[in-house]
């Protein structure tokens, strides 16, 4: 399952950002630092996926359940990672899926999430004509609604652009006629 995907520029802006999980502001402040430094630091020559140990257990997302709230976790060196980030550079943006290392060991593997990755940038490709940082900026709910389409609860919901795409459209198609319909002043 993915836990949650981010967009940021080389720099470290945040461009996007789809939380699956419940994180307080706190939580996703140190998430955002902790990626950015592990992501955008590696090298290109690297591996596309790192393992992200510090990930907060969020709120009601059942990872916790029997634990006390202050309880510190106990974590055995062989253990499996908590996540595991998976990210893809197109040009000076980072797209970047956090899987739950459960997941991740059990069959979710990160071949599937950089698929996902390059399925989103295709979409939005297709979407906004040879898609740059700019489109994300000046459209980022278009961007959202794409995600929103192909991503249901952080697992892969539809996997054909054309259906998505389609259903942007008629949102688009909808929107403009709701705003032809308001009188004007």
């Amino acid at each position: 399952m993915i836990k949650f995907l981010l967009m940021m520029s080389r720099h470290g802006k945040l461009r996007l950002a789809k939380w699956f999980d419940s994180y307080t502001e706190r939580e996703r402040q140190k998430i955002l630092r902790d990626v950015a430094t592990l992501v955008l630091a590696r090298e290109p020559s690297w591996s596309n996926r790192v393992d992200y140990p510090g990930l907060p257990e969020g709120i009601g997302n059942g990872s916790g359940s029997g634990r006390l709230a202050n309880t510190p976790s106990v974590v055995s060196l062989g253990a499996a990672p908590r996540a595991r980030l998976v990210y893809k550079r197109y040009a000076s943006l980072f797209i970047i899926a956090c899987l739950d290392g459960a997941c991740a060991d059990a069959g979710m593997n990160e071949l599937l999430a950089m698929d996902t990755i390059h399925q989103y940038v295709e979409t939005l490709d297709r979407y906004f004509g040879n898609v740059c940082e700019l489109d994300l900026i000046f459209n980022f709910p278009n961007a959202y609604y794409i995600l929103d389409d192909m991503l249901t609860a952080g697992e892969f919901a539809e996997s054909s652009r054309e259906v998505v795409l389609r259903s942007v459209e008629a949102s688009d198609r909808m929107a403009g006629q709701e705003r032809d319909d308001k009188p004007r002043a």
